[in-house]
C-alpha cells in the first residue's frame, strides 16, 4: 500500500509540473537524501526517475542535492527550487512532537 501511496505521489508530482511550470527552462527538484536516492553519477533511484518524469513531461530537469535536508525544504519554500523531489508528509509536526519529549 505505501507503495502505491509513493507512486501516487510522483504522478501527483507531474500533473503539478504540467500545470504551473508550462515554459520553463529547467526544473530543480531537489532532495537532502544521499545513496541510494541520489549518486554523484545522476544513478540513484530519484536521479533516474525525476529524470524520465521530466523527459515524459517535455521538460529539463535536475536533481540537486543538499547536505542539509532543511536547506532543501527552505530552497523549495523559497521558490528558489521548483520543489522536493522526496518530501515525506508529517515531517514537520513527527519533528515537533519529537523535540517536545526530548525537552521533558
Amino acid at each position: 500500500m505505501e507503495i502505491r501511496k509513493y507512486y501516487l505521489s510522483l504522478l501527483t508530482i507531474g500533473l503539478l509540473l504540467t500545470c504551473t511550470v508550462a515554459g520553463a527552462e529547467k526544473l530543480y527538484l531537489n532532495t537532502g537524501t544521499r545513496a541510494p536516492y541520489t549518486t554523484e553519477q545522476r544513478q540513484g533511484f530519484l536521479d533516474l526517475i525525476i529524470a524520465e518524469l521530466f523527459d515524459r513531461l517535455g521538460y529539463e530537469g535536475e536533481v540537486p542535492v543538499y547536505r542539509a535536508s532543511a536547506r532543501a525544504l527552505a530552497n523549495a519554500n523559497d521558490g528558489v527550487d521548483a520543489g522536493v523531489a522526496m518530501r515525506i508528509a508529517g515531517w514537520r509536526r513527527s519533528t515537533q512532537i519529537c523535540c517536545a519529549f526530548l525537552r521533558r
